[in-house]
């Protein structure tokens, strides 16, 4: 509550006073410093959530890799990817590979963004393609933003005249 306010001071020390910290509020304080762009506080906190043996879940990880996302932190959004699958289990969700998808665009990588994306189940949502198309447009790649540009105009479903 004190986060989506601006009272980032707020959250830190309610968090801080919480004799038992549970997964919920890791979960509300990485997002909090997360929303608030503090990556280096963000990873910090995430690694002692780990050190005291909470598990993390999708939501902890989604703003993880937000914030990777944001700060070019590119190495650390694969591993924190690899691990999320890896050692917790969670199934990445589309937001989780939209995320990947446009850490991978801002950095360049557009290759690696579009065989991620090829790797997601089922179709690309908008804002995925809208990313890539975006780090296509910046980075100058024409014919990666017309096969995605096709994935855009699919239809999604089909009806036949008879």
């Amino acid at each position: 509550m004190y986060a989506k306010r601006g009272s980032i001071c707020e959250s830190k020390r309610v968090f801080s006073e919480t004799p038992r910290k549970s997964q919920l509020a890791w979960t509300a304080i990485i997002s909090a410093f997360a929303g608030h762009g503090d990556y280096d506080l963000v990873i910090e906190l995430f690694k002692e959530m780990e050190r005291e043996g909470v598990r993390p879940d999708s939501v902890t990880f989604l703003s993880i890799l937000a914030e990777c996302s944001r700060n070019g932190m590119v190495e650390m959004g694969r591993h924190l990817f690899h691990s999320m699958v890896k050692d917790y289990h969670i199934e990445p969700s589309p937001q989780h590979y939209s995320s990947m998808v446009d850490m991978l665009g801002r950095a360049g990588k557009l290759e690696e963004a579009e065989k991620l994306m090829s790797q997601i189940p089922g179709q690309p949502g908008f804002s995925l393609l809208h990313s890539l198309l975006g780090a296509c447009r910046i980075h100058g790649n024409g014919e990666m933003a017309e096969r995605v540009n096709h994935y855009t105009f699919q239809p999604v479903l089909s009806f036949h005249l008879s």
